[in-house]
């Protein structure tokens, strides 16, 4: 068994994927055996079982709809880690899926398979989407996790502007908010009594969805609602403070961080474009 945030770190190391080299070919169809065939179910059902959570071999979206109905955890509000579905009036059914990485008051974020940055429903990549589920059919399904506490599962949090950062000798980092507020993230447990400010100019970050530790560091990231990373006493990520980003002579969306890294890396930045940065 493992937690919905086990979970959700799990389906995050698949952000960037893209079907291919045909039409609706991936693992997770091959796997649910519905391979050519649109696989946004197939991607979730693949990673709860992975995951010791397994629902079956579900790869058709009313199916789980009935699966979670009959179980008893089919519920109208999401909490994280929650499977979303959505309902298409065109096809008179729930015709995609994915999963509830955070929840924004109206708004879910997401990682799901076979969409894209539109939203679409076979849009072919597995991509993290902000969704509005309030005043629609979406309805949310809850697997059994263990019962374990998920970063920040009651919303997003949000911080005042950030002035300087302490770092103490224990470990982790305390944030210290242009009003005075501290706020501790990484092990940290209250501000250090000794000098070590490093002092800088206000910086507003998005609302905190998620907080990773550094690898072989006393720091850490946050990850904002807006995808982006905030480094604070490691290694700078991508783009800090969720700005854009320019690449390939686009602007881009800007970063997010996923851990573990691919390959056994420390850490490896996923754009919401697609794009991976690994660093050792």
């Amino acid at each position: 068994m493992a937690t919905a945030a086990d979970t959700l770190a799990r389906a995050a190391t698949h952000l960037g994927y893209t079907e291919g080299p045909k039409n609706n070919e991936t693992p997770f169809g091959a796997w649910a055996g519905c391979q050519f065939q649109p696989w946004c179910h197939a991607f979730l059902s693949k990673i709860l079982d992975e995951m010791g959570e397994g629902i079956g071999k579900i790869a058709y979206c009313p199916t789980g709809v009935n699966h979670f109905k009959k179980a008893g955890r089919l519920f109208a509000e999401p909490k994280p880690g929650d499977v979303f579905y959505l309902y298409f009036p065109s096809k008179k059914r729930y015709a995609h899926t994915g999963f509830v990485k955070t929840v924004d008051g109206d708004w879910i974020v997401t990682v799901e398979g076979n969409s894209n940055a539109a939203g679409s429903r076979t849009g072919g990549s597995v991509v993290s989407l902000r969704r509005k589920w309030r005043g629609t059919r979406t309805v949310f399904g809850r697997p059994e996790y263990d019962a374990a506490a998920v970063p920040f599962a009651v919303g997003p949090v949000d911080l005042r502007a950030i002035v300087a950062e302490q770092y103490p000798d224990g470990g982790g980092a305390v944030l210290i908010a242009d009003n005075g507020d501290t706020y501790a993230f990484f092990g940290a447990q209250q501000p250090p009594p000794q000098p070590g400010l490093r002092q800088h100019d206000p910086v507003k970050l998005a609302p905190i969805v998620d907080a990773k530790d550094a690898p072989d560091e006393r720091g850490g990231w946050l990850l904002g609602i807006d995808g982006g990373v905030y480094a604070f006493g490691a290694r700078n990520a991508g783009c800090p403070h969720g700005q854009p980003y320019w690449s390939a002579g686009q602007q881009r969306q800007a970063a997010r961080l996923e851990v573990p890294g691919d390959n056994g890396a420390a850490y490896t930045v996923v754009a919401t474009s697609g794009e991976r940065y690994t660093y050792p």
